[in-house]
């Protein structure tokens, strides 16, 4: 039920601008999921602690992709760029100078 959730939130997420980085949080939480319940079966952990963490994990997801549906994401904005170009710039060195000619 909580994988079902999870696809929804990544496609709203997806579709709200963040493309791939959507699928990223489902692929980590796979990917640690399985490598700690398999190194939980193996050391003899019981099934309610294997079943603790993957729940764990998957509110983590959850959470994120709600997070990244609630702030789309913003392209193309960047804080250091200028809102205007420069007016008064002269060329560094001249096309003929390094060896351009027509």
């Amino acid at each position: 039920m909580l994988f079902i959730l999870e696809i929804g939130l990544a496609i709203a997420a997806w579709r709200r601008g963040w493309k791939r980085w959507a699928l990223v949080h489902l692929g980590i939480g796979f990917g640690i999921g399985l490598l700690t319940d398999l190194i939980i079966t193996a050391s003899g952990g019981s099934e309610e602690s294997v079943f603790g963490v993957g729940l764990g994990i998957d509110i983590i997801c959850i959470g994120t992709l709600i997070a990244m549906v609630l702030k789309p994401r913003s392209v193309g904005k960047r804080s250091h760029a200028p809102d205007h170009p420069a007016q008064d710039v002269e060329p560094v060195c001249q096309s003929s100078e390094i060896g351009l000619t027509r």
